[in-house]
């Protein structure tokens, strides 16, 4: 149940990331030097980034729960 959630958990998130990362890009692109849309665009990229690290956070979280509680690696 925990590897599945997970799972779903870290798919959602990645998905996220990337839709992040696009749109991020077509700001940057669309900009033409406009500090507002150029600060929106940074800030998609640093919530991109966090979603990654969350992501990643959670398979280490099932790594170790998998390993030290129930003492089978996944």
């Amino acid at each position: 149940v925990m590897n599945f959630i997970v799972s779903i958990v870290f798919t959602v998130l990645m998905i996220i990331a990337v839709i992040f990362i696009l749109m991020a890009a077509f700001y940057y692109l669309t900009a033409m030097g406009d500090p507002t849309k150029v600060a929106k665009a940074h800030n998609m990229l640093i919530y991109a980034a966090v979603a990654i690290a969350v992501a990643l956070i959670a398979q280490g979280v099932q790594f170790v729960v998998n390993t030290i509680i129930f003492r089978q690696p996944t």
